[in-house]
């Protein structure tokens, strides 16, 4: 049995790891994979994406078929948790207007920068 790297971005102080997972058959679906990971870092297994090369893996397929090989680093990806999509709010003529008006402020030589030489 070998050993691959699992990389994951953790938020902050962790940042960026690579994990090794030791003992993997290649011939495990990435379905194993993750749940292997799972046990390693308590992360919830349907939170997490596998991505190798730039490809996804998928859940029911063996991990050799992507062409793996001992120590390759698999990036780890965490599902997005948004559950609403964001409400932008529509400009109408006077916001626009008003954002013109600023940008004018500004740019209407309030503001000057001395030059030494």
């Amino acid at each position: 049995m070998d050993h691959v790297f699992l990389g994951i971005q953790f938020p902050a102080p962790r940042n960026y790891e690579r994990i090794r997972v030791e003992n993997v058959n290649f011939n495990d679906s990435s379905a194993e994979l993750i749940e292997k990971f799972r046990e390693i870092t308590g992360l919830n297994k349907e939170d997490l994406t596998l991505t190798y090369l730039g490809n996804i893996l998928e859940d029911n397929e063996p991990i050799n078929r992507y062409n793996l090989r001992a120590g390759s680093t698999i990036q780890v990806l965490r599902k997005s948790t948004e559950d609403e999509p964001k409400n932008y709010k529509s400009f109408n003529e006077l916001d626009v207007a008003r954002i013109c008006a600023m940008y004018r402020s500004l740019n209407s030589g309030n503001f000057h920068v001395s030059e030494t030489t």
